[in-house]
């Protein structure tokens, strides 16, 4: 991979605003804030003053159930129900244990709540209510108990509203979830966001993120590590040029894509991605036999060109201009992929790896490879039973000596330097045909404006995941293109 050192370059203010940490390493600056003289319980006031802010903010009032748990994130709860009460709020609190056998800080916390605490086996709720989950976060590293497990069935069963604090209870720190998790419609977090919230399985529960400033001291990340970022155009939009009045389409990059016989929608796909991105051409590179297909098919601006054999092919993409060959979107086996990206490579053309392009070439020939989780699999199944996907994306590209897509609703770009991303923005609605290829064309679209491997994968998921939440419910692939293109408007900030 070339310039792995261009991310250096960002403002680290910048960068920091979109940093994940993990809810261990919050826990940790929490410690060395109070190590600064800094009272534990004034950051309990501040959170459920938080929480209880983000409530009689979002919501008409109606009565309120909080949910509390023996230790922090219970503290933060029985803080949240005494504000709410002084608001004129109907709260009502419900407890794993009695007061008196909490640990010191839910202890004193405690104390600020002047009402009733009732057990958990005592919750009487209606539809209308407010669940606030304020029972362990990510505390609890064992199966969510029974008495837990019965009361979410009855919140589920009402369909009332679930604020949850911090993280879901039930969502661990190894980040995987327990079955019966409560799905919270929105998640109240301190100080900043966390790996949980955007990575699934966890993230699917999280609802909706709000973070409440609890006055850490920024000191207390200086120099911790941070495992991810949250995916935004202002990590990578640095990268992106307005084209001028002396741009001309090689300058603004050249992507040829290998293009089967029979699976030809998906390379048709792709181009348009490439294109949709602003690459200044597009090419279908395919035998002799197919080429009449493509002609018949295509966007007019997309040309069809013939080869016999791969260094033929990789030839005519150096006298073309081509600045990146992308390899698998309905390409087939019968080509011989792995000769085309080492002609490609010994000529300077960088490639992108998609389908069934990935464990057939080596890695080492290409930029970017994007596979799902089965691709994965298939490529490294050491990795396969990892549950951290991010992880698991970063051992990935470690190997594989490129940067990694590892594609889903939270889709990870990964560097071999230990670089992550992770877009949370994205629909569901992306699983269907095509998408997949129009993802793969919009990679190898960035890439050729010259834009860095791991910001140009960075920008072409950010934008795909955008132009899916344009579309909304049903999306098919070749509505995605146009929609890229739309999207566009984030990045340069002009008028469409």
């Amino acid at each position: 991979m070339t310039n792995i050192d261009t991310s250096d370059q960002l403002n680290k203010k910048s960068r920091g605003n979109y940093a994940l940490y993990t809810s261990e390493q919050i826990r940790q600056a929490e410690r060395l804030t109070c190590e600064t003289g800094v009272k534990e319980i004034e950051l309990i006031q501040k959170a459920g003053r938080g929480v209880a802010e983000f409530i009689a903010n979002h919501f008409e009032r109606r009565p309120v159930s909080i949910l509390c748990g023996p230790g922090k994130n219970g503290s933060d709860g029985f803080v949240t129900a005494s504000i709410l009460e002084k608001a004129g709020w109907n709260v009502r609190v419900y407890c794993t244990k009695q007061v008196i056998m909490l640990n010191d800080i839910a202890a004193q916390a405690a104390k600020f709540w002047s009402g009733e605490v009732l057990m958990l086996s005592e919750i009487d709720i209606t539809p209308e209510h407010i669940i606030v989950d304020a029972l362990f976060g990510t505390g609890l590293n064992r199966e969510l108990p029974t008495e837990i497990v019965e009361t979410y069935n009855a919140v589920r069963q009402e369909r009332a509203i679930v604020v949850a604090i911090d993280v879901p209870s039930g969502i661990r720190a190894d980040l995987s979830v327990d079955k019966n998790t409560l799905k919270a419609d929105y998640t109240v977090t301190m100080s900043r966001p966390r790996i949980e919230h955007v990575l699934q399985p966890g993230a699917q529960y999280c609802g909706k993120i709000s973070v409440v400033d609890i006055n850490i001291k920024p000191s207390a990340f200086a120099g911790m590590e941070v495992h991810a970022f949250l995916n935004h155009p202002e990590l990578w939009r640095q990268f992106w040029k307005v084209p001028d009045a002396m741009t001309h389409k090689y300058i603004r990059g050249h992507v040829a894509v290998l293009g089967g016989e029979t699976l030809v929608g998906a390379s048709r796909l792709a181009t348009s991605g490439a294109m949709r991105v602003g690459a200044g051409m597009a090419s279908i590179f395919t035998s002799e036999s197919a080429a009449p297909t493509y002609r018949s098919a295509i966007a007019p601006e997309v040309m069809v060109r013939c080869f016999d054999d791969a260094e033929a092919a990789a030839d005519l993409m150096q006298e073309r201009h081509v600045s990146v060959c992308l390899i698998g979107p309905g390409a087939e086996k019968r080509f011989d992929m792995t000769a085309l990206a080492k002609a490609c490579q010994a000529l300077n053309i960088q490639v992108v790896l998609d389908g069934d392009a990935l464990g057939e070439v080596p890695t080492e020939l290409a930029s970017i490879i994007t596979p799902h989780e089965g691709e994965l699999k298939r490529m490294f199944p050491d990795l396969a039973d990892m549950t951290n996907k991010l992880e698991k994306a970063k051992k990935a590209a470690a190997r594989a000596g490129c940067i990694v897509v590892l594609k889903g609703m939270d889709t990870i770009i990964a560097a071999p330097d230990g670089r992550a991303y992770i877009n949370n923005k994205a629909s569901p609605w992306l699983s269907t045909a095509g998408s997949g290829d129009v993802l793969a064309g919009a990679v190898a679209g960035c890439l050729a404006q010259k834009i860095p491997p791991f910001e140009a994968a960075a920008s072409a998921v950010w934008l795909h995941g955008m132009a899916s939440l344009k579309l909304g419910p049903a999306l098919v692939a070749s509505e995605l293109p146009r929609a890229i293109s739309s999207v566009l408007t984030e990045i340069y900030k002009v008028n469409p």
